[in-house]
C-alpha cells in the first residue's frame, strides 16, 4: 500500500529513479509473497500427499483429485510420487485399502460388504475382484483362513 502511494507520488512528480526503485522494491515484495505459497520442497510435498492418502483412504481420492489439492499437473504427481515412494498413487492407495481391509476382517466381526465401504468402496463386487489380485484370495477365504486359526 505504502509502495503505492508512493509509485502515485513519483508519477505525479515524474521522477523516474524513484519510481523505478519504488517499482523495484514492489516487484520484491511481490515475489517474496508469492515464495512463501510455495511448498518448501519437492519431498516435502510427496511426503504431504503420502500422508493425506494414509489418513483418507476412505474418501474418494483420484490423482485428478490430489493433483488440483496440490496445484499440480496430474501427470507431474504421479510421476514425483512413483519416483520418490516406488509405487503408483493409486497403487499405493490400493495397497493401504487392502491393508485396512485386512486388518478389519482379522479383528472385527463386520461384514465383508461393511468393510468394503470402510475401506473405500462402494461397490464389493469390485472390492472384491481388486482384494483377490492383490491379496491372493477372495475376501471370505481370507477371512476364513484367519477365523480358523
Amino acid at each position: 500500500e505504502e509502495a503505492m502511494e508512493t509509485a502515485d507520488y513519483d508519477l505525479k512528480c515524474l521522477n523516474a529513479g524513484e519510481l523505478l526503485a519504488t517499482l523495484g522494491m514492489m516487484l520484491e515484495s511481490m515475489v517474496e509473497k508469492e515464495e512463501q505459497k510455495q511448498p518448501e520442497s519437492v519431498p516435502d510435498l510427496m511426503e504431504q500427499v503420502h500422508r493425506y492418502i494414509e489418513e483418507n483412504y476412505p474418501e474418494n481420492i483420484t490423482l485428478t483429485w490430489l493433483a488440483e489439492q496440490y496445484h499440480l499437473d496430474a501427470s507431474h504427481l504421479s510421476r514425483t510420487f512413483s519416483r520418490t515412494y516406488g509405487e503408483s498413487v493409486i497403487s499405493f492407495l490400493t495397497r493401504i485399502r487392502m491393508e485396512k481391509a485386512a486388518e478389519l476382517m482379522k479383528e472385527t466381526d463386520r461384514t465383508l460388504e461393511s468393510i468394503s465401504f470402510l475401506v473405500g468402496y462402494d461397490d464389493y463386487n469390485y472390492f472384491s475382484r481388486v482384494f483377490r489380485k492383490k491379496m491372493g484370495c477372495s475376501p471370505r477365504e481370507y477371512r476364513n483362513k484367519f477365523t480358523q486359526l
